[in-house]
């Protein structure tokens, strides 16, 4: 699978590299029809020509590169805004989302039906969910790190695939998330909610 991901982006670079030698840096855009009141884009970690994308009618899906779009289940009245989606790199039928103030959900039939994991009384740090990421240092991919907002404090991890959270670095507020081994970045603010934001690392995953 990565070997088709390595040859796709290969593949764009080659072209983008003729055009721009070539002095056609005039891109053609399409606008695909159909899709109404788009919110968000999300790429598949497992297949480079799979995209979702949010809409206020709910979650929809192209495996051809974007050429056509075919709706999933009926996720908008469930989940109402989604803020963040995942895929299971060794179960890609099974899907994470995050919402804007209904916490973390999860899909194993490929989006059609959802269930709440768990939230707050599990050790969520706030309903809000502003980026969810897989630890890529897991093999089982159950590690899931969620942030909140630069506005709200602490970065929730679940280690049993989002059934139960603790919280650690509670006085940040925490926007996007990168971990490359055992170092972690986001960008936030501290404390949570202040004026002053910035890029914040640890090299200790965060300990």
């Amino acid at each position: 699978m990565l070997q088709k991901h390595s040859k796709a982006v290969a593949a764009f670079l080659i072209l983008f590299q003729l055009s721009v030698v070539a002095g056609d840096v005039q891109f053609r855009w399409q606008k695909i029809a159909g899709l109404k009141d788009m919110e968000r884009i999300f790429p598949s970690s497992v297949d480079p020509y799979t995209v979702f994308a949010w809409t206020r009618a709910g979650l929809q899906v192209t495996r051809d590169n974007g050429a056509t779009f075919a709706q999933l289940g009926n996720a908008a009245q469930q989940l109402g805004t989604m803020t963040a989606l995942l895929v299971n790199p060794i179960k890609p039928t099974t899907l994470y989302a995050g919402t804007l103030e209904k916490g973390v959900f999860v899909s194993e039939n490929n989006g059609a039906s959802w269930r709440a994991l768990g939230g707050p009384d599990k050790g969520l740090a706030n309903l809000r969910i502003y980026a969810l990421v897989l630890n890529p240092n897991d093999p089982t991919f159950t590690t899931i790190f969620a942030t909140h907002s630069p506005q709200q404090p602490g970065i929730s991890m679940s280690i049993d695939g989002g059934k139960t959270w603790r919280v650690f670095a509670r006085d940040y507020g925490a926007g996007d998330l990168i971990i490359s081994g055992t170092t972690m970045m986001f960008s936030g603010a501290h404390p949570a909610g202040g004026t002053e934001t910035g890029f914040f690392r640890s090299i200790n995953t965060g300990r």
